[in-house]
């Protein structure tokens, strides 16, 4: 029985650390949901941002598709005088340098939106693993626990059984002690007094 609670108690030990692990566990699987749900909400407002500039772009190409490459150059001849020129020229370039910035804020926010899209596989891929150590955990503590039973069973059964042969001896040494307080009142018994 001592060598059982032995055992209990080192297996007792294991079921505290393993119960410590499997909260633990839980908790980065719960951190970690929570950190995907936040990147999910960051990815989607990243997409609708790209889809709304790319919406832009491709309004502003259809239409200077639909006007011809020579708009430009003819909204720079329509000028008649070098100040009217001038003024148009500037237009132009700005315009020219708005479609440029609108092309590199898309190429950035496309950017962005895969950063945030590995972000969020990444986190899956952490939550799926905490999960499978979760999982491994339970079934840990799962075993811990029936071997724990399977001692304290076996233990009850040693007891019992110990107890029993304690009976059946003290049984033996009470008819023996019977045997022999008979055998003392016979005579010889009494001579050997």
């Amino acid at each position: 029985e001592e060598a059982i609670a032995g055992d209990l108690d080192a297996i007792e030990a294991r079921l505290r650390a393993t119960r410590r692990h499997l909260a633990d566990a839980r908790e980065r699987v719960e951190r970690t949901r929570r950190e995907q749900e936040r990147v999910r909400g960051h990815l989607a407002q990243s997409e609708a941002e790209l889809e709304r500039m790319e919406r832009r772009l491709a309004e502003r190409l259809a239409a200077n598709f639909r006007q011809g490459p020579v708009r430009y150059l003819s909204v720079l001849l329509g000028a008649r005088t070098m100040g009217e020129f001038v003024g148009r020229a500037q237009f132009v370039r700005s315009v020219v340098r708005h479609d440029a910035q609108l092309i590199a804020r898309i190429a950035a926010g496309r950017e962005k939106v895969l950063a945030w899209k590995a972000q969020v596989d990444r986190k899956e891929r952490q939550a799926a693993e905490d999960a499978r150590t979760l999982v491994g955990r339970q079934a840990e503590e799962a075993g811990v626990m029936a071997l724990r039973r399977d001692l304290l069973v076996e233990a009850r059964e040693k007891r019992e059984e110990i107890e029993r042969l304690l009976a059946d001896r003290e049984a033996d040494s009470e008819a023996i002690a019977r045997r022999l307080r008979s055998m003392e009142e016979t005579p010889e018994g009494r001579a050997r007094r």
